[in-house]
């Protein structure tokens, strides 16, 4: 058997209001249908890199990504994730 009791929490969260890309400085707003069109890139360098053991964290837009993308000199083959 479960016994219960009910009591009032106050927990602070942190909310994203808006996300700006680090490379044309767009901003999207809480608000915005596109802000899914923004992606956070994470690396962290290993020791002995030319960026020794730094961590990079930026927003990047589709638009960009898609600009650097075209850059490259061997073309990325995008594949699809299945969904569970």
């Amino acid at each position: 058997m479960k016994k219960t009791i009910t009591e009032t929490v106050e927990r602070t969260e942190e909310i994203v209001v808006s996300l700006t890309c680090n490379c044309c400085g767009k901003t999207y707003t809480h608000d915005d249908v596109d802000m899914g069109d923004i992606t956070n890139i994470d690396f962290s360098f290993g020791y002995g890199s030319r960026f020794d053991l730094q961590h990079w964290d930026f927003d990047i837009c589709d638009d960009c990504i898609e600009a650097w993308v075209k850059t490259f000199k061997h073309p990325m083959v995008p594949q699809h994730m299945d969904c569970i």
